[in-house]
């Protein structure tokens, strides 16, 4: 199955999870299975072994602390071979409650992919900081001492 053009392709945004989720989908169409994307109407996963579906997949979300199992059947769009097998799937049958659901998933991890960057860009700037300070400390080594540095600009004296 070759992909379809772009615009084609996503009626929303996907969003990367950041640890490929093992999915449990129907064991004679692929093992290992992972996914590595997720929008309010579709997927995308990656399988390690050559795939064997046809045209629907059946499969089972997970979600965090074991609050609800979503059980999803999608269409298999496209799908492509990477460093694994790649598909996109859109997703055909959704109750109601499980759409909200979806929703409230699909932002919750929206929000932890922001946390996630926020974490990183703090911890290079404290990395930044830290080695800065280190440096400091190695400069009142070599001088013996932060009051032994000359100053840039002589002070003025006072006469009292």
């Amino acid at each position: 199955m070759q992909r379809k053009d772009v615009s084609e392709r996503r009626c929303n945004e996907r969003v990367l999870l950041s640890v490929p989720q093992e999915l449990n989908v129907d064991v004679e169409k692929a093992k290992n299975v992972y996914l590595v994307g997720l929008s309010v109407r579709g997927a995308e996963i990656a399988c390690l072994e050559e795939p064997r579906w046809d045209g629907t997949i059946q499969f089972y979300l997970q979600l965090p602390e074991g609050i609800h199992t979503l059980s999803i059947t999608s269409e298999v769009v496209w799908q492509r071979k990477e460093r694994a097998w790649h598909a996109g799937l859109r997703f055909v049958s959704l109750s109601e409650m499980d759409k909200q659901i979806l929703e409230a998933y699909v932002d919750y991890l929206k929000r932890e992919n922001v946390l996630l960057e926020a974490r990183k860009t703090i911890n290079m700037h404290l990395g930044t900081f830290i080695r800065n300070f280190e440096r400091l400390f190695e400069l009142k080594d070599l001088w013996g001492g932060i009051s032994k540095i000359p100053d840039p600009e002589p002070r003025p004296k006072y006469l009292h």
